[in-house]
């Protein structure tokens, strides 16, 4: 029973003592049943739950926190790389192969490595009182021969007020297979559920179901200890040995997610999901149903392993409006057809991004010294910018505008997501502004003065004539000119001139 205003009296009323009686003889060469966990072949689906009839009474677990060890299996049970012919049962929903003397209520990886190997069938703080059964019984013959264990009329959790909220089965098969079975009671789930569901080597290599549905995940990294649902009556959950040619496309990993338009590679990776090494593959593929020439991949897969990346060809996204539906599936495993198609294959969409634009805008391409002149280029979704002097880029230039300040030939590189465009290069000039209207005074003798010209195309003009041109025509008579140039907010240069014409 669990004291609900003390969560530290969970840990003190576990029992760590591992007597570890079982027969953990080395395994069959002929069993093939997977070397971990993690390689079996995990299936879900609605069967019949059929109570034991007769068989014998396991006493010792009708309770609260308690447990039975040497519970006969009845055979030499294979699991991963050991055989067991005896285990240990626990009311809190688990058997330990091992025959370890516990009955945590901790579902956990560490104990799950302490008591391990574990079938965890329901694996919470369960409660086998007052009216909760366990039997166990072995049937058929050899090789075929079945042990099954019941936890019945079972309470979830301990301070549950039903008593008949659960029952459920562990099912060991001669042949290595593992089937949990489950019936739901009349009375509901009580307390705080948090169970765990799967099977375990130890606290690193095993399988938990991420929900308790017709159709669950499995989680190899996280131990999932969590579930607060009761899987439907009738539902089965069996892990078996991995079928023996059995692969698939694990991933389609280019191209990304964020692609430019244009020529792109497709490349894949391939899961070898049975129990014989793969020496061969072909990997089939389509782009928008359209068949591509197949691959043949002859580099060994391992069992459980990953091949490396595999480029299957050259595919063309001509423009951004259209997304491009890629698929990828396994064929012919070491020339054998696959027993298992529904893990052949994946498919991903795609769809292609325009370059962005990278004009650069400014005002003008002179400055003098001291001032600065803003250039600019476009703006738009997830933009990325770097600003770049004479090639190079400006440390911490990474906004749409930038002031350049110093004389050299300046461009923008602009990002999206998928795309990438540099600017043309844009000289600036940085030097002081020099005004000359050319002789002080201008007559006829000189040349013909016909306009006189401030120079430094670009800048703002103000004559004392009101004009505002870089030129000004020269009237007859005697008359005085002059002129103030400005360039930027700190230029500013000026010349006069007499004309007698």
């Amino acid at each position: 029973m669990k004291n609900q205003y003390s969560p530290l009296l969970k840990a003190l009323k576990q029992t760590f003592c591992v007597a570890v009686a079982a027969l953990a003889l080395p395994l069959a060469a002929n069993s093939q049943v997977p070397p971990n966990a993690t390689q079996y072949l995990f299936s879900a689906y609605q069967g019949t739950f059929t109570p034991i009839s007769g068989g014998t009474q396991a006493t010792g677990v009708e309770g609260d926190d308690v447990n039975q060890q040497n519970i006969p299996i009845g055979f030499s049970f294979p699991f991963c790389t050991g055989n067991y012919t005896v285990l240990n049962a626990a009311s809190n929903g688990f058997l330990s192969l091992s025959n370890a003397n516990t009955n945590t209520l901790t579902n956990s990886s560490g104990n799950a490595n302490s008591f391990g190997p574990l079938m965890m069938p329901l694996w919470d703080d369960l409660n086998g009182s007052p009216n909760g059964d366990a039997f166990y019984q072995t049937t058929g013959t050899a090789p075929n021969r079945v042990f099954t264990f019941e936890w019945r009329s079972w309470r979830w959790t301990w301070s549950a007020s039903g008593n008949n909220i659960i029952a459920f089965q562990v099912k060991l098969f001669e042949t290595g297979r593992i089937e949990f079975h489950y019936n739901d009671g009349i009375d509901p789930v009580g307390g705080s559920p948090s169970a765990t569901i799967g099977i375990a080597r130890n606290g690193t290599d095993y399988q938990t179901l991420t929900n308790t549905t017709a159709a669950p995940g499995i989680s190899t990294a996280t131990f999932i200890d969590n579930l607060t649902i009761r899987p439907a009556s009738g539902q089965v959950y069996a892990w078996d040995k991995p079928l023996p040619n059995n692969t698939g496309v694990s991933a389609i990993i280019e191209p990304t997610a964020a692609i430019c338009v244009g020529t792109h590679t497709a490349k894949v990776q391939v899961k070898n999901y049975g129990g014989n090494a793969i020496n061969n593959v072909v990997i089939n593929w389509s782009v928008n149903g359209m068949i591509q020439n197949p691959v043949t991949y002859s580099t060994t897969i391992p069992v459980g392993g990953t091949s490396g990346t595999i480029t299957l060809g050259n595919i063309l996204f001509p423009s951004s409006y259209a997304n491009m539906h890629i698929q990828a599936w396994t064929s012919s495993p070491n020339g054998n057809t696959d027993p298992e198609p529904g893990n052949d294959s994946a498919t991903i969409s795609r769809k292609a991004l325009d370059p962005p634009g990278a004009i650069v805008y400014y005002t003008t391409s002179r400055v003098c010294p001291g001032d600065s002149v803003e250039l600019t280029a476009p703006t738009g979704t997830d933009f990325t910018y770097q600003w770049e002097l004479d090639a190079d880029a400006i440390p911490g230039a990474t906004n749409s505008s930038f002031y350049a300040k110093v004389d050299g030939f300046y461009s923008v590189t602009v990002k999206n997501p998928g795309c990438k465009t540099q600017s043309v290069f844009h000289k600036i000039t940085v030097k002081p502004l020099h005004v000359d209207l050319g002789p002080d005074l201008v007559t006829c003798a000189t040349i013909p003065p016909i306009e006189l010209d401030a120079g430094e195309p670009g800048s703002r003009y103000l004559w004392n004539t009101g004009d505002t041109t870089q030129t000004v025509p020269v009237a007859d008579g005697f008359n005085k000119y002059w002129v103030e140039v400005k360039l930027g907010s700190v230029c500013v240069a000026s010349d006069t001139v007499e004309a007698a014409i």
